[in-house]
């Protein structure tokens, strides 16, 4: 052949060997960012799994801590409840000049069940932090279940090196043929 159309053809090859290894590079730039940006995607998720279970962590004891100072209040109102029915009797037991165990027992019983009822508080406070722990667990475990499914991306393999190859490969046998 020759001539103007070998040139035409030479020329055809060398800019497709060009374009060849613009769209590979393009390609694996494509690759690179869609990768990076899954990377970061997954690293936002696992702040925000944290951030939330930190809040909830945080919520739970602040209920924890307002639980407790109320079943306190109630031990405590149970205690001067008692000391004054406790001192009711007694100044009613010594006005009507009654003494002895019948006065002692009233005041027995008036403080068993004082004790009786802050260790029926005690008991429910224990069952509620043990919930609120089971809770807190329960959301670490959601957070860390959330992070695990998570699809891990794959680092995207550039093979620009072959793609140029056979883009240069391509574009001499076609120079070849017009020779």
């Amino acid at each position: 052949m020759g001539g103007l159309s070998g040139i035409m053809t030479a020329v055809t090859s060398i800019a497709g060997i060009g374009m060849s290894i613009m769209q590979s590079n393009a390609q694996n730039q494509a690759a690179a960012a869609q990768y990076r940006n899954q990377v970061e995607y997954i690293k936002r998720q696992e702040i925000q799994t944290q951030k939330t279970l930190n809040q909830q962590v945080a919520q739970q004891q602040l209920q924890t801590q307002s639980d407790t100072e109320k079943l306190q209040g109630e031990k405590a109102d149970t205690s001067i409840k008692a000391y004054k029915a406790a001192s009711r009797a007694s100044a009613a037991a010594a006005e009507s000049g009654v003494t002895g165990l019948s006065v002692d027992n009233l005041i027995g019983d008036i403080w068993g069940e004082a004790g009786r009822f802050n260790n029926r508080v005690d008991g429910n406070a224990k069952v509620g932090r043990a919930q609120a722990n089971m809770s807190l667990k329960g959301a670490q475990r959601s957070g860390a279940a959330r992070i695990a499914s998570m699809e891990i991306p794959v680092r995207p393999k550039f093979n620009t090196g072959l793609q140029i190859g056979s883009a240069v490969l391509g574009g001499l046998s076609g120079l070849a043929g017009a020779l």
